[in-house]
C-alpha cells in the first residue's frame, strides 16, 4: 500500500494550493500563546509522532485508503523536526484565530535551511488549547504584499470594473467568451460529461467525509495550517476587494494554471485525473459535518459551484482538444483552441472570488455570532 500513500501525499499537496477557507481573528489569548510555546517544545524534543488507527476490514479497500490517507494527514500535519533547529519563541506571530483554532508562526533555523517559518495549530477541546498540527512554511506569505496594501482593494476593483466593462462593450475579450459560448453548445456532450464525472467525484468525496467525520476533522486540520502558513488565511484580517484580489491570484496559479491548464495541454488525461482526485478531496474537506453551523456550510456552496465551474471549463476544453486531436486538427490549432478557453475560466473565477471574499469577511461571520 506504500504506492497509495505516495499517490495521496502528492494529491494532498496538490489540493492544499488551491483548498481556502479562513476565520476572522480574535484578540490575543495569553493561554494559547503559552500553549503554542509549549508544543514547539515538544515537537523540538520530538514528542509528536501520531498512530493512525489500525485497519478494521484487511479485505475493505475503501478503509484502506482512509487508512492510508490518515498516515499521509499525520505525517504532513507534524512535521519532522530538522536537525540544529532553533526557534525564535520571542518573534511569535498570532496568524489566525477564531472561537476554536489559532495558528502561529515562529522564524526556524537549522542546518537544512536559514531562514523558514515554522507554522503552529491549536484546537480548543474540553480540556484547553491543544496542538494539532506543526508545519513549515516559507518565511512571509505566498500572496504579493500589495494584494493587502491599502491600494491593493481599489487596484482590484478597477480591475473588476475595467472587465465587466470588457464582457459588455465589444472587446476581444467579449468576443472570446462569445467564442467559448458557442463552443459549449457546438460540444455539449464533451462538457456534459466534464461536469458530471467532475462534480459527482465531489459529491463522492461529500458521502465520504460525511460517513467518516474524523478524516474531515484531519483533513480540516491540515489546510489550516497550510492555509496559515502561506498567508492565505489572513486575507480576512484584510477588506473584501482585497480579499477578493488575494483569491483570484491565488486560485488562478493554482487552480486554473497547475492545476487544469498545464496538466491539460498533455492531452488532457492528466487534467481528468488530477481534476476527479482533487474534487474528491475537496469534497471531503468540505463535507457538512462537526461543530460549523449548515447555514455557515450553505454560504459557501455557491463559492463551490462557481469556482469549481471555472476548473471544469478548463478541463473540459482540454478533453475537447484530445477529440480535435483525434480528428486529425494539428496539435499547434487545437492547442490554440483549448488555450481560449481562459477568458471565461477568468471571468467566472473573478466573479466566484468576489463572492467567497464577501462570504468569509461579512456573511459567515455574522452567522457564527
Amino acid at each position: 500500500m506504500k504506492w497509495i500513500r505516495f499517490v495521496l501525499m502528492l494529491l494532498v499537496l496538490s489540493v492544499s494550493a488551491v483548498a481556502q477557507t479562513a476565520t476572522p481573528a480574535l484578540p490575543i489569548d495569553r493561554t494559547a500563546d503559552g500553549v503554542a510555546d509549549t508544543v514547539v517544545r515538544q515537537w523540538l524534543e520530538g514528542k509528536f509522532k501520531p498512530v493512525p488507527s489500525a485497519p478494521q476490514d484487511a479485505n475493505d479497500a475503501n478503509a484502506e485508503i482512509a487508512r492510508q490517507l490518515e498516515i499521509v494527514l499525520a505525517q504532513l500535519r507534524f512535521a519532522p523536526v530538522p536537525k540544529n533547529a532553533r526557534v525564535s519563541f520571542t518573534l511569535r506571530k498570532l496568524e489566525t484565530a477564531d472561537a476554536r483554532k489559532r495558528s502561529y508562526s515562529y522564524p526556524i533555523t537549522s542546518t537544512q535551511t536559514d531562514d523558514a517559518q515554522l507554522t503552529v495549530t491549536l484546537e480548543k477541546t474540553a480540556t484547553g488549547w491543544q496542538g494539532s498540527a506543526v508545519t513549515f512554511g516559507a518565511q512571509g506569505s505566498s500572496i504579493p504584499e500589495f494584494v493587502t496594501a491599502p491600494w491593493g482593494g481599489w487596484l482590484f476593483a478597477a480591475l473588476s470594473s475595467l472587465l465587466l466593462y470588457a464582457c459588455i462593450a465589444p472587446t476581444f475579450w467579449r468576443k472570446a467568451l462569445e467564442n467559448s459560448v458557442k463552443t459549449v453548445r457546438a460540444n455539449p456532450r464533451v462538457f456534459i460529461i466534464a461536469n458530471v464525472l467532475l462534480y459527482g467525484m465531489y459529491i463522492f468525496g461529500t458521502l465520504g467525509g460525511l460517513a467518516n467525520p474524523a478524516l474531515v476533522k484531519t483533513l480540516g486540520e491540515f489546510f489550516s495550517a497550510v492555509l496559515a502558513s502561506s498567508g492565505i488565511a489572513a486575507l480576512t484580517e484584510s477588506s473584501v476587494a482585497s480579499a477578493a484580489f488575494g483569491i483570484t491570484l491565488n486560485n488562478l496559479r493554482a487552480g486554473i494554471l497547475f492545476s487544469s491548464f498545464i496538466p491539460g495541454s498533455f492531452f488532457a488525461v492528466p487534467a481528468y485525473l488530477l481534476g476527479g482526485l482533487q474534487f474528491w478531496f475537496y469534497g471531503i474537506a468540505l463535507a457538512p459535518v462537526g461543530t460549523l453551523p449548515i447555514a455557515a456550510w450553505l454560504l459557501h456552496v455557491p463559492t463551490i459551484i462557481i469556482e469549481l465551474q471555472a476548473y471544469i471549463f478548463v478541463i473540459a476544453s482540454s478533453g475537447l482538444m484530445l477529440v480535435r486531436i483525434f480528428k486529425r486538427t494539428s496539435f499547434s490549432v487545437a492547442w490554440r483552441e483549448y488555450a481560449a478557453c481562459l477568458p471565461l475560466a477568468i471571468s467566472i473565477l473573478m466573479l466566484g472570488a468576489w463572492y467567497e471574499a464577501f462570504e468569509i469577511i461579512v456573511l459567515i461571520p455574522a452567522v457564527l455570532k
